[in-house]
Parts: C-alpha cells; sequence; structure tokens
C-alpha cells in the first residue's frame, strides 16, 4: 500500500476558507510535523516529498519493498483546491 499525503500545514479546505473571507487562518494552521518520521515509527517505510523530481525513484523504491510506504508531500498552502 502507497499512501500520498498531501500536506500544506493546514487542515486543508477551512484555511484557504478563512483566508478567502478575511479571517485569520491561524487556528486552522497546525505546521508540517514529520509524518514519514511517525510513519517508519508504525513499521512503515516514509518519506519526505519537499521537491519536484522525487516521485519517480521513490516509487521505485516502494515497487521494490514489500512493505507499506507513506509518502509526506508539501504542497503550497497559498494555493486553494478548486471547488
Amino acid at each position: 500500500m502507497l499512501m500520498a499525503i498531501m500536506n500544506d500545514g493546514g487542515y486543508g479546505a477551512e484555511v484557504h476558507k478563512f483566508r478567502a473571507n478575511g479571517i485569520n487562518a491561524k487556528e486552522a494552521t497546525h505546521g508540517r510535523g514529520d509524518l514519514a518520521a511517525a510513519a517508519t515509527r508504525f513499521g512503515l517505510r516514509g518519506a519526505s516529498v519537499t521537491q519536484p523530481g522525487r516521485l519517480a525513484p521513490l516509487f521505485k523504491e516502494h515497487q521494490g519493498a514489500n512493505i507499506g510506504t507513506l509518502w509526506d508531500v508539501h504542497i503550497d498552502d497559498l494555493i486553494p483546491s478548486r471547488a
């Protein structure tokens, strides 16, 4: 199993809705904890993805392993998703 967590450091849509309505998004922002390390402590493979171009080599590693993997993919917190 491969899990790719899109990590914007907040509670997703709430942050963008707060900002769009001029409300301070501080309460909907939690920062970027080390999700890859947490996955490793649970016995999975974990990797933080902070740069473009990392997915292809990480996917090859995942295919060669016989264990679940979690990717902590850091995404831009200022670009809202489409409604």
